[in-house]
Formats: structure tokens, C-alpha cells, sequence
């Protein structure tokens, strides 16, 4: 659309993907496996066909780490170590920076040598940047926050709002413009996702199952926020 407002920065919640799975007479690891494959479509299509400068994608929360079986651990696990191989094409042909955000504690070596080293590889100038969100919360980020603080510097008389992003996961990326969760007829909330960061984002929230998701449903939420873009002004 001509004259399209575009957020800078979308964040997805993914959720769904075992239910659809099970709905269809499927093992729930197929699920995952489709959310897999649509989030690289997704990917690609962002930084292809619109000016979207940040995409953040929830892969696990702390939440999950905890209540997840090890077997389904394990094989979200296995999708995570493809992704070096399966982003190349991607980030390179569109100069795409990677970020992880993460609490690495409980996260297995081979996941954080993963990412460690996809944080190296893709590391493009410009401001481009695919976020993958693992073993995260909010609550666990302020919680991490705090202790490197009172480490570091148990002075927070000079602490303000703009000093004490520069300490969180998220700094020097722009603000979450759109959020985005699935299947929300069983769940339309946000479940302590980067509540530092989403204070003025719109919230578009979708029936579907996450790997049902497909690039249509994406635009339509796009096309959402641009209808929504001039009310914008919040304080103006």
C-alpha cells in the first residue's frame, strides 16, 4: 500500500503450535516443526517487503523451560542448532543483524554456543536486526538487572528511565512498535513479555494457531496498524 505506515520494531508471541498439531491427528512436535519453517518465511518477508527495522521472536520463556517436558526441550532444542545453516541466505541477503536475549542459566552449552556464534556471524551495519527471545521473561530480566546493579553499583541515586534500559536486554534497540499473539481464544494476554518495552505498542491479537500464521495474516495485522497509525500521538 502506497504511503503504508510501517512499525519500526514487531515483536510475536507464537502460540498454538502443539494444538494445532494435535487438532490436525499430528504428534505435537510437528507443530513446532511448521512454526519452524513459517518463522524463516516470516523472517525473510519482513526484511524483504517492508521497512520494519527490529523483529523479536519469543522462542522460549522462562516459564517454559520450566514446565516443558525434556523431550520437547530437546527437540526445540535441534531447531535451534539449524539455525546457522537455515538463516544464511536471509541475513546475509538482506544485512541483517542477529540478537539473542536470553537468562543462559538452564540453557544447554550447545544451544549457547549456538547463539553465541550466530551473534558473531551476523553481525551486519546498519539496522536490521532479527531478536530471538530464550529462556526469557520480564520479571527474570528485572531480576538479573537488579543483581548485575547491586554488583556492579549499589548506587541508584542517579538511576533514571532512559539509564536503566542501557542495563536491560533489549538496549539499543528501538521500542516495540506492534506486538502480535496467536491463538488467543484461549489466551489473549501477554504473559510478561518485555513489559519495559511494549508500553506504547499496539496489540494485535489472532484466532489463529501460530503456524497458521502465514505471511497474509502478517500483512493483515500490518494493515491493522496502519489503520491505527494516526491515532498514534499518544501524549501530543
Amino acid at each position: 500500500m502506497e504511503n503504508q505506515q510501517y512499525p519500526e520494531h514487531i515483536a510475536i508471541i507464537p502460540d498454538g503450535n502443539r494444538t494445532r498439531a494435535t487438532a490436525k491427528g499430528y504428534p505435537e512436535k510437528y507443530g513446532h516443526y511448521q512454526a519452524y519453517k513459517l518463522t524463516l518465511q516470516l523472517i525473510d518477508f519482513v526484511f524483504d517487503k517492508t521497512p520494519i527495522k527490529a523483529f523479536t521472536f519469543w522462542w522460549l520463556s522462562t516459564e517454559n523451560l520450566k514446565q516443558r517436558t525434556k523431550e520437547e526441550l530437546d527437540y526445540l532444542y535441534d531447531f535451534a542448532l539449524q539455525l546457522k545453516k537455515d538463516l544464511k541466505k536471509i541475513m546475509e541477503k538482506h544485512k541483517v543483524t542477529f540478537k539473542r536475549v536470553w537468562n543462559p542459566l538452564g540453557l544447554p552449552e550447545k544451544v549457547l554456543k549456538q547463539f553465541d556464534e550466530l551473534q558473531t556471524l551476523y553481525n551486519f551495519p546498519g539496522e536490521k536486526t532479527f531478536i530471538v527471545a530464550i529462556n526469557y521473561g520480564w520479571r527474570d530480566e528485572i531480576i538479573r538487572w537488579i543483581k548485575t546493579r547491586a554488583q556492579t553499583d549499589g548506587n541508584v541515586d542517579n538511576l533514571t528511565e532512559d539509564t536503566f534500559g542501557t542495563f536491560l536486554d533489549f538496549k539499543n534497540l528501538p521500542p516495540v512498535d506492534l506486538v502480535i499473539r496467536t491463538k488467543t481464544k484461549l489466551a489473549s494476554r501477554i504473559s510478561w513479555f518485555m513489559l519495559r518495552w511494549i508500553g506504547y505498542a499496539e496489540l494485535f491479537f489472532s484466532d489463529v494457531h501460530f503456524p497458521d500464521f502465514w505471511i497474509p495474516k502478517l500483512e493483515e495485522s500490518l494493515q491493522w496498524f496502519h489503520e491505527r497509525s494516526h491515532a498514534r500521538n499518544f501524549w501530543k
